[in-house]
Formats: structure tokens, C-alpha cells, sequence
């Protein structure tokens, strides 16, 4: 008996077709998007940043709560002896020409224990020694019923 042989044949290989694969491309897009998005939002900021106009409503915030909370105490705590008109008359004399110049660092002093982030905030802007207010007392005398005006040596 003899053996059929059959045909070596070769067989091929299949290989399965991969599915493409759409997660790098979603993963590169998403990042592509962020970075987008935060070139814009830093560039905005950037330029709409006003350390000027930052620096004054910090000033300002800190000249009321100085005269409010410290000078004004001040004031009246020396004229609890005497009546309401005599703590009028003397305010009316400092309406005109103010109380004295109070500088920057008078006022950083007194804040630095209340509000430090404000106080380091205005001191990296502005000196010192030659940034000072001067405030007026303004009918009816009370607690809020001032106005202030300052000079400013500040970089800006």
C-alpha cells in the first residue's frame, strides 16, 4: 500500500485587521484644547491685569479701615470728656486743611496685624516713606464721613 501524500500546501497566515484605534488622536485633540483654552485665559488676564487700579482700591481700603478703626478712635477717645459741639468745632478746624500727613508705612504697620497679604501686596508697589494720605473729617463727623487724598510714589 502506498501512501497518498497529500500536498504540502502553505498556509497562510492570517492576520485579524485591527479596528483603528480612536483614543490617541481624543486623547491629543483634548490636550490640544486645554492648552488652547489656557494660552487664552492667560493672555487675557494678562492683559486686562491693572496693578495701578489694584493698588489704589487696596490703598483706599486701607485708608478707610486706618481712619475708621484707628484715627477716628483716636479722636474720639480724647473727646469723650466733652460734649458733641466741642468735638464738632474741633473737627470743623481740620475740614479744611485735614489732620497731618499719615505715610504708607503708619498705615502698614497698623494693618500688617489685621490684613498681611494686603500689606505686603501694597509695600512691593509702593514706597514706604513717600507714599502718604491726608485726611479730611466731613460733616456730620461720624465714623464714615471722611474723604482722603493721597500722593503716591508707587511703581506701577
Amino acid at each position: 500500500m502506498t501512501k497518498k501524500l497529500k500536498p504540502k500546501t502553505k498556509r497562510r497566515k492570517y492576520t485579524k485587521k485591527s479596528k483603528p484605534s480612536f483614543v490617541a488622536p481624543l486623547i491629543i485633540l483634548i490636550v490640544i484644547i486645554v492648552l488652547i483654552i489656557t494660552v487664552i485665559t492667560v493672555t487675557l488676564s494678562l492683559l486686562f491685569h491693572n496693578p495701578e487700579k489694584t493698588i489704589k482700591d487696596q490703598l483706599s481700603a486701607l485708608s478707610k479701615d486706618y481712619y475708621e478703626n484707628h484715627l477716628y478712635e483716636s479722636l474720639t477717645a480724647a473727646q469723650e470728656s466733652t460734649n458733641s459741639v466741642s468735638f464738632n468745632k474741633t473737627m470743623e478746624k481740620y475740614q479744611k486743611y485735614g489732620f497731618g500727613t499719615v505715610h504708607l508705612r503708619q498705615m502698614l504697620s497698623y494693618d500688617s496685624q489685621t490684613n498681611p497679604s494686603r500689606a505686603e501686596l501694597i509695600a512691593k508697589y509702593c514706597d514706604e516713606n513717600k507714599t502718604y494720605a491726608k485726611f479730611y473729617p466731613e460733616p456730620p463727623f461720624n465714623r464714615d464721613s471722611f474723604r482722603v487724598e493721597f500722593t503716591y510714589s508707587c511703581n506701577f
